[in-house]
């Protein structure tokens, strides 16, 4: 039972829906059979972990009805039900938890039976309601052109000869609702064909793209920021349209739901790395500053927290932009917003990192020594940037075994992606190699810097080939 979809189901609800859900079976209206709200009452007290020996069929079935002899079948009807009665459930809390999605069903109930004022009294509420609302987001213009289409089926249910504006402002919606769409879609889609290869036919673009040249509708901000995400996808060497994006999301974000928002800004994250990987190291600061914002405004949140690994990429960004003070307040500030399987080495590694980058090499070393290593990902960064601490300090001996043990803890380590072990292995290789290289011998020197170049399967290799370099200037 542990992986049947009515646990899978029942492990998402949170304590309160379990309870509101204990309720809704208990209903008559709902159901009426007794053996379910047995079963679920039998359920309901191994939540939330529902341990597969908790939860053994046999186990369940005696528990809840312990003078009956077990029946597999009638257990699954029983399952069956309770999965039923979990996706009625599901619909209404989501339906209370949407006042938008309750005005459709009460205008088709009002509309078949010509009930005039209620209807009316209908449409002033919903009416209302989206007026209420801050944000004017893709969900904005569906709920808007739903008013307007059952604002038209009603006017055109009276047989009133007479002209009224409804037709016309379904129209409009429609218009809108669809060229938030198809622009949204469009965009995905050449975002998936950049990023895998895939081929898809962008059917009428180039046409809508003409029409709103035209009409450009910069005061519908989905229209606005979707046209200028595809304009920067089809045309990323028109720098224009990136700076008329960064104005549109700065304008209008905050009339976004966060989760849409940051999708949004994802775009224009994606455009800078791709302009930095390309050459264009000045956008290092235009990701830093939307990265800024995101933080700013907390839209980079998901739910209450922040990814450790958001939190690290704003922490290199920083140090990139050598925004070393700032980073520091970043660091301290946003540590308690981590989930707290991540927070201390998060905190202790990008702290650790930002003193490495100052050149404060013991500061550095005492937080990695501080940190429990429960997590591959940190483990291999922290053993990473020892390396590199110990290089700078010229620490060989320390260094070296470090690589040995480094190298010996990547080949055994099965957690370890294939890709990922190669390149910290190379990083290791190319280190061990410098360090041994005799002075005076810039041609080894020059040679490893090839390899380098050579090899993209590496890890921190510009600060591999710095070193090198600085030895080649010095005439080392």
């Amino acid at each position: 039972m542990e992986n049947s979809k009515l646990i899978s189901i029942l492990r998402c609800l949170n304590s309160k829906q379990i309870k509101q859900f204990a309720d809704f079976v208990r209903s008559p209206y709902f159901n009426k059979k007794e053996e379910v709200v047995k079963l679920y009452e039998t359920l309901s007290r191994y939540y939330p972990q529902f341990d597969a020996a908790a939860v053994d069929k046999e186990r369940i079935f005696a528990a809840t009805f312990p003078h009956t002899p077990y029946d597999e079948k009638e257990l699954g009807y029983w399952m069956s039900d309770l999965v039923k009665l979990l996706e009625q459930f599901i619909v209404v809390e989501e339906t209370f938890q949407q006042p938008a999605e309750q005005f459709p069903h009460l205008f088709k109930f009002y509309l078949r039976w010509n009930l005039e004022k209620p209807f009316l009294k209908t449409l002033r509420d919903a009416t209302a309601y989206l007026e209420s609302l801050s944000r004017q987001d893709t969900e904005y213009y569906h709920n808007e052109l739903i008013i307007k289409e059952q604002e038209m089926a009603f006017f055109d249910k009276q047989k009133k000869h007479t002209h009224h504006q409804s037709l016309t402002e379904a129209v409009e919606s429609l218009d809108i609702y669809y060229l938030t769409r198809k622009l949204q879609y469009s965009c995905e889609m050449l975002n998936r064909q950049n990023m895998l290869s895939s081929e898809y036919e962008l059917n009428m673009v180039e046409e809508i793209l003409q029409y709103l040249e035209k009409a450009p509708h910069n005061h519908v901000p989905p229209v606005a920021i979707y046209r200028s995400i595809l304009l920067c996808l089809m045309q990323p060497n028109v720098e224009q349209h990136f700076a008329n994006l960064k104005f549109l999301l700065n304008e209008y974000s905050h009339k976004f739901l966060p989760e849409e928002a940051r999708n949004m800004y994802l775009y224009a994250i994606n455009y800078c790395v791709n302009k930095i990987n390309r050459g264009n190291p000045s956008y290092n600061a235009e990701l830093f500053e939307l990265y800024q914002t995101l933080i700013h405004n907390r839209i980079i949140f998901e739910g209450k927290y922040l990814s450790p690994w958001t939190y690290r990429n704003i922490v290199v960004l920083g140090i990139k932009n050598e925004a070393y003070e700032w980073t520091e307040t970043f660091i301290h500030q946003y540590h308690p917003d981590l989930a707290k399987q991540f927070r201390e080495n998060a905190y202790n590694y990008n702290l650790a990192y930002l003193y490495f980058s100052r050149k404060q090499y013991a500061k550095a070393q005492k937080l990695l020594s501080e940190m429990v290593f429960d997590d591959v990902f940190y483990n291999i960064e922290s053993k990473s940037l020892l390396m590199r601490l110990f290089y700078e300090e010229k620490e060989t001996e320390p260094l070296l075994a470090l690589c040995e043990a480094f190298k010996i803890f990547l080949k055994r380590n099965k957690l370890i992606a294939d890709n990922k072990r190669e390149i910290y292995l190379n990083f290791i290789k190319y280190v061990s190699k410098l360090v041994k290289i005799p002075k005076g011998r810039k041609d080894q020197l020059q040679e490893l810097l090839q390899q380098i170049a050579n090899n993209r399967q590496m890890v921190n290799t510009e600060w591999l080939k710095q070193k090198i370099e600085e030895k080649l200037r010095n005439h080392w």
